[in-house]
């Protein structure tokens, strides 16, 4: 049986993913705000103080069937001010979804990666992190820092067989997407050589790319249509 946990369930660009999931597997939906819709083979877990007591004591449960562990971290804010127009409050909200939640939840399922000598770490990263903009100064920060550590996750733990990876995203069809307006969407758009945002279905092919190719570790895959992050 393989083990899914997803760190942001609720975003659309992850839910073809989790429809694609086939039978004799378990997933564990670990949620910020929106409580996801009750599934056979799904638990949904509230990201607060006993997320890891509760993340733990799943996986004990069922470690005696499980063969492999897949982790894909999905969840993310973006603030839409300036650095100083910014409230501290909106600051470690933000730190707390997009750094403290990510090491808390891969110190607690690391131990039963090692265990059953199998573990797969996806970080859905954007382009942010590499050219931060107006209005994206924590955010990106943040985006970097993860992209640094789950990095050094592969080069720790990779004699294990787990494995850790980084999707760098450009512009694609969600949620974030769409709260920054239908004017950024079209100027964005001008910049990216296909012309149109990236898709759910095309996000969860290049994840299940990843999931399939275990020599690949530590690496940064840039989906992001050809933008050009220089204009």
């Amino acid at each position: 049986m393989n083990l899914y946990i997803i760190y942001g369930s609720e975003s659309l660009l992850v839910k073809p993913y989790l429809d694609s999931l086939a039978s004799n597997f378990i997933c564990l939906r670990i949620y910020n705000n929106k409580i996801p819709k009750e599934k056979n083979n799904f638990y949904n877990l509230k990201c607060d103080d006993q997320l890891t007591t509760n993340l733990e004591k799943i996986i004990k449960e069922n470690l005696n069937q499980i063969k492999k562990i897949y982790f894909i971290g999905a969840a993310s804010i973006i603030e839409k001010n300036l650095f100083l127009s910014s409230d501290f409050d909106h600051f470690e909200r933000m730190i707390s979804t997009n750094i403290n939640n990510y090491i808390k939840i891969t110190k607690a399922i690391l131990p039963f990666m090692i265990r059953v000598k199998h573990g797969s770490i996806i970080y859905l990263s954007s382009f942010r992190a590499i050219k931060p903009t107006k209005g994206t100064l924590i955010y990106s920060s943040s985006k970097s820092f993860c992209e640094t550590f789950f990095k050094g996750i592969g080069i720790e733990y990779g004699r294990f067989k787990i494995t850790s990876h980084i999707i760098r995203m450009g512009a694609f069809d969600g949620k974030m997407l769409h709260g920054l307006g239908t004017e950024y969407i079209k100027n964005i758009n001008k910049q990216i050589s296909l012309g149109r945002e990236g898709t759910a279905d095309e996000l969860c092919n290049t994840i299940k790319f990843l999931q399939e190719n275990p020599y690949t570790n530590t690496g940064v895959l840039e989906i992001n249509g050809g933008l050009n992050i220089d204009l």
